[in-house]
């Protein structure tokens, strides 16, 4: 089970795990499918989208693998050419934390 599952978002990012947010974060999810060219890290293993970076092009998802991701969205609608969307990859809260504290 993915460390999000228990985890407590905090800004700049927006939680989308509610019954409420389930809309935005199926579009989102949408447009981080549209952008992963077959050979981007995250192809065809993104399972949802869990919050989202607000002013930020970013998005935390999480993969059927058990991994979460932070992803840069570029809005192109269609495969990007590596490295977009950029993703960095977390293996822990603390490490998202750390990420969105020295780049936001």
């Amino acid at each position: 089970m993915p460390w999000t599952t228990d985890h407590r978002f905090s800004d700049p990012l927006i939680d989308l795990r509610a019954e409420r947010d389930q809309a935005e974060a199926a579009a989102l999810l949408v447009e981080v499918e549209r952008e992963l060219s077959p050979t981007h890290v995250l192809h065809g293993v993104v399972a949802r989208v869990v919050a989202r970076a607000i002013p930020q092009d970013d998005v935390v998802v999480e993969t059927k693998d058990d991994r979460v991701a932070l992803v840069h969205l570029t809005w192109s609608g269609r495969p990007e050419q590596p490295p977009w969307p950029t993703t960095e990859t977390l293996e822990s809260a603390e490490a998202l934390e750390r990420f969105v504290e020295f780049h936001y």
